[in-house]
């Protein structure tokens, strides 16, 4: 039986423990080789990866399924995420407050009167550079205006709700203020360091119903909203200065 050299791949005989050619020695069994026989990997196939000390069959086809790349798409579906939570929050934000508008303070002061409003929500409607001079003119700190006015708004909403429930309201018009009127208003304004650019008058009606009787009872409230700075706040309530009503 033949056999070859596994260094150059001269034939040899069996006998011959040494290569005639190049002296390498020969294989101590007698199976026969094949001359400068290479294994080759399987190409263009991304073999997979298999722990030290794991025996895989001879023979078995191991198929190698290509892995992705987790952390790229980890990151892209963070950032979707991330987007579609800051969509979410913007779009309820504009829903539920309704941004900063004349008919959105229309809202939060009938809320702040009729429902649960608070001092903070109250003061949110009036300028703060108002709300500042307001508070070196009478001496007085924020903490001490926001407890008198939230007591105020407790007892007005308890009267209002011992005789009345179900309030609703609705805006019926709402129509640019007049330049004289506007002027008017920033003589005030001018007194405490601030300017309105802008303003509107929006009429709202206003229902009830008397608990005693059982039948609804209605009104209208005129609103004076300006615009200082860029931001919409609330002048005048059916006549009188809303700031008057916080101090």
């Amino acid at each position: 039986m033949s056999k070859f050299c596994q260094n150059c791949g001269t034939q040899l005989e069996d006998k011959d423990t040494f290569c005639t050619n190049c002296g390498t020695p020969t294989a101590t069994n007698n199976q026969p080789t094949t001359p400068n026989q290479q294994v080759v990997p399987n190409q263009g196939i991304n073999q997979p990866d298999i722990p030290n000390g794991t025996d895989v069959p001879y023979g078995q086809n191991v198929s190698a399924t290509p892995t992705p790349n987790k952390k790229k798409r980890n990151i892209i579906i963070a950032s979707v995420s991330v987007a579609l939570v800051a969509v979410i929050a913007i779009v309820s934000c504009v829903f539920i407050f309704g941004g900063n508008s004349p008919s959105n303070l229309v809202d939060g002061y009938m809320k702040c009167e009729f429902q649960s409003g608070t001092a903070d929500d109250m003061l949110e409607l009036v300028p703060k550079e108002l709300v500042n001079a307001k508070l070196v003119d009478e001496d007085k700190t924020l903490d001490e205006v926001k407890a008198d006015l939230n007591a105020d708004l407790i007892d007005d909403q308890a009267d209002l709700h011992s005789s009345y429930s179900d309030f609703k309201w609705k805006i019926l018009s709402e129509k640019e203020m007049s330049s004289d009127d506007l002027s008017d208003i920033n003589d005030y304004c001018s007194e405490y360091g601030f300017a309105a650019t802008e303003g509107k008058e929006l009429n709202t009606y206003v229902t009830g119903k008397d608990i005693s009787t059982g039948d609804e009872e209605s009104d209208t409230m005129t609103f004076e909203i300006i615009k200082v700075d860029g931001d919409w706040y609330i002048h005048k309530v059916g006549g009188s200065k809303l700031i008057s009503k916080i101090f």
